[in-house]
């Protein structure tokens, strides 16, 4: 007889199949016609059966140590970045780089300083750290050094790839957003993930080398030993060497995949595999030679797309997309479920700040905080840009503009570069018995708190943005007196929605039973007459077309 098997590999696949089975049965109703991203979903699912709540998935217990798990989310982020920015670089249109140099530096070069100080800014002005008074019985507080802002501020300035996907592709994007901004929009996504490098590691070795307070040094030689650590290892070796190695490999590969095709030595199968297997490939060596592996694969896959012609070869398969999808699910299973909650619980009692076992902010000033941040860190520059025609051509409306401004989600990308400044933490600032130097002693716990809740609301304000405009418009469509008449107000009507799934339910049910092929023709041509979309492939408008509401 066999026994119940309650291992992590079991639960982990039951939640995981449950939830992808399901969601596969309202795919397209829920991400094409509700406008929800399977990555709000995944998430709220990790949270339900994580610590949190039924504690079904409880990953803190099914590892020895908090390094480990802190090295597991590591990887497993930098797994799902890696293949979704090679996926971006390969769907953009042939030599976007050549022709959209002059957005794409404005975004990587003064948007990314622009959006990293004002995170930093915000971060210091508002968060404020615990310190023991003169009494070890009383708890202060004090505002956290700049240097520690600075480098929280580096999590938060580049733009998720992942979640970004939600307002560039899919019906939504192809009916409203024009193509030079879903594309210029992708490739900033995808191309400043890699590029946080610098921010990141320019304040860590401030911190490392001039002391996070001006209090301690860790060693001698101060700001000079900073800055050539800083210019000699991560500009010229980790950024620069990861840009140069992924061009390269992106580029013979192109060379070599498109003659091994014409040879006909490549399977259908091998060939449409190859992104994924590219990006893993980049993962291996860039981690072995300690060079920017993300900058890599966005990299190599707009070198591998420079002609248009791996694009034009792989437009109808699915198989890299498919991949990332199911990725991104098992990843924002996985980070709802790792989530510190606990970071997030924070009270007073008898006058005095009383933390719980890991906060250090009080949940008040991490709601301000991520209000602000996601009200100030990008929309204000993205506006000046337009103002200056920096932008130009890819936005050319002041609507557009903000439209940009506000869809730069943090999320993926923020988690992996929090988790830098953990490992940075423990290898780098802390003694031989693991114990952390005085001045950064709460460094680790605030970067982690301030990132995961901004990068929870985030997901949530970022993921209900769309249906939360719908209805919005819906709401204006049925109650304006002057819509009665519009040719668009079916769209927006409940009742006509509930008429059209009664009526594709009776035919479906009715039509089955004549027979499987035929019925399936019938209720599809049924379907369209009623202006219900065909399921396709989720990828970046490739044309300049106006569409439908297009902005």
């Amino acid at each position: 007889m066999l026994e119940p098997q309650l291992t992590p590999f079991h639960y982990l696949c039951a939640v995981f199949g449950i939830f992808t089975t399901l969601l596969t049965f309202v795919s397209f109703l829920v991400k094409e016609r509700f406008f929800i991203s399977d990555s709000l979903l995944s998430y709220l699912v990790g949270v339900v059966v994580g610590p949190a709540a039924t504690g079904l998935f409880n990953v803190h217990a099914w590892t020895s140590s908090a390094a480990e798990l802190e090295s597991v989310t590591l990887e497993f982020t930098r797994l799902s970045l890696c293949i979704q920015v090679i996926l971006a670089g390969i769907q953009l249109p042939p030599r976007f780089a050549k022709h959209a140099w002059r957005s794409m530096l404005t975004m990587l070069l003064p948007g990314m300083v622009c959006m990293w100080l004002i995170s930093s800014l915000l971060v210091w002005a508002i968060c404020v750290l615990p310190q023991s008074g003169e009494d070890s019985s009383t708890t202060t507080v004090r505002r956290m050094p700049f240097l520690h802002a600075l480098a929280i501020g580096s999590c938060l300035a580049p733009t998720d790839p992942i979640l970004a996907s939600t307002i560039i592709k899919g019906r939504w994007a192809d009916e409203h957003v024009p193509a030079p901004l879903a594309q210029i929009i992708s490739g900033e996504s995808g191309a400043n993930d890699g590029l946080g490098y610098p921010f990141l590691f320019l304040a860590l070795y401030l911190i490392a080398y001039v002391g996070g307070d001006g209090q301690y040094a860790a060693t001698e030689g101060g700001a000079s030993t900073a800055m050539a650590h800083f210019f000699g290892n991560t500009v010229a070796f980790v950024v620069l060497l990861g840009a140069v190695w992924g061009g390269l490999a992106g580029y013979v590969c192109a060379k070599v995949l498109r003659m091994a095709r014409r040879l006909h030595y490549v399977d259908q199968e091998s060939f449409f595999a190859f992104p994924v297997l590219l990006a893993i490939f980049l993962i291996g060596t860039c981690g072995l030679a300690g060079s920017d592996d993300i900058l890599a694969a966005f990299v190599a896959g707009n070198a591998l797309s420079w002609t248009d012609w791996f694009r034009h070869e792989t437009a109808n398969d699915s198989f890299g997309t498919t991949v990332d999808m199911f990725l991104n699910v098992a990843l924002f299973i996985y980070l709802g479920a790792v989530c510190p909650w606990g970071s997030f619980q924070y009270v007073a009692a008898s006058g005095s700040p009383t933390m719980a076992a890991e906060a250090v902010l009080p949940l008040w000033r991490l709601v301000c905080l991520a209000l602000a941040i996601l009200a100030l860190r990008r929309l204000p520059v993205l506006l000046a840009f337009h103002k200056l025609g920096l932008l130009e051509p890819h936005v050319k409306t002041m609507r557009q503009a903000a439209f940009m401004g506000f869809f730069g989600p943090m999320g993926v990308s923020s988690i992996f570069y929090v988790h830098e400044i953990l490992r940075f933490c423990r290898k780098d600032l802390s003694g031989d018995d693991g114990t952390l130097r005085p001045d950064v002693q709460y460094l680790p716990r605030a970067a982690e708190t301030i990132v995961w809740f901004i990068v929870t609301c985030s997901i949530v304000v970022h993921g209900l943005a769309i249906p939360t405009y719908q209805m919005g418009v819906a709401v204006w469509m049925q109650a304006w007196p002057g819509n009665r008449e519009h040719p668009e107000r079916h769209h927006y009507s409940f009742k006509g929605f509930v008429q059209r799934e009664s009526y594709a339910l009776h035919s479906a049910w009715e039509k089955f039973e004549e027979g499987e092929h035929h019925a399936v023709e019938q209720l599809e041509a049924g379907l369209q007459r009623r202006l219900r979309a065909r399921p396709g492939f989720r990828q970046i408008k490739s044309d300049a077309g106006s569409q439908r509401g297009e902005w």
